[in-house]
């Protein structure tokens, strides 16, 4: 059964019956959503504006995430800040394609808490133990301080940062480690090994 509707400015045959089902017929939860359709013209956002909105969706800055994917059920000490790690990694973008890694080139080896990390990764490793692996994810605004020649293949415009990190060795902070950590060729560690022992009798 047909109607005709008229509005003014044109006519419209409705199918009556049709209309009165849709009418008297209950919509479920997920069609009550009103759908808006966003078209976009002009340039790609950046990824400055990306981040921007996701802080402000966020409600604050940004903060890395950790997924502690195995740790040892023996862990004598954990690394904390002034801790010397050595460490392997591979990283990724967004997407998944992974951008560098350490594995075939040798292990980095840092002290916590002195900037020679990015302040993301640095947050991330305190309280590892040896041999335990983690996936860091690192925002935008916590992996570019401090940018260093080590951490050269890390791009310049991506939001996320992901890492896998394996670490190999904690040491434990002490006032001798930090001598021979500061005498990387080794010139005067026999001077200050000798002093290191003779003060730590002394003093701690």
């Amino acid at each position: 059964m047909y109607g005709i509707y008229t509005d003014g400015i044109g006519t419209v045959e409705v199918d009556l019956a049709a209309a009165t089902n849709a009418i008297g017929k209950k919509k479920k939860p997920e069609e009550s959503i009103p759908v808006i359709e966003i078209r976009g013209e002009g340039k790609p956002m950046t990824a400055a504006q990306i981040r921007a909105l996701e802080e402000t969706s966020n409600g604050g800055p940004l903060d890395i995430k950790i997924e502690k994917t195995w740790r040892p059920v023996a862990c004598p000490h954990a690394a904390k800040r002034l801790d010397f790690v050595t460490f392997h990694y591979k990283g990724f973008l967004e997407d998944g394609k992974k951008f560098d890694q350490t594995y075939g080139r040798g292990p980095i080896r840092i002290q916590l808490g002195t900037g020679m990390v990015m302040p993301g990764l640095d947050k991330g490793m305190r309280g590892m133990c040896d041999t335990e692996l983690r996936k860091i994810s690192v925002p935008f605004r916590l992996s570019r301080k401090n940018k260093s020649k080590v951490w050269k293949h890390i791009p310049n415009d991506e939001h996320w940062l992901n890492f896998n990190i394996e670490m190999l060795e904690v040491e434990e902070w002490t006032l001798e480690k930090q001598f021979k950590f500061m005498d990387l060729n080794n010139d005067t560690c026999k001077f200050f090994n000798q002093k290191m022992k003779t003060f730590n009798k002394q003093y701690f």
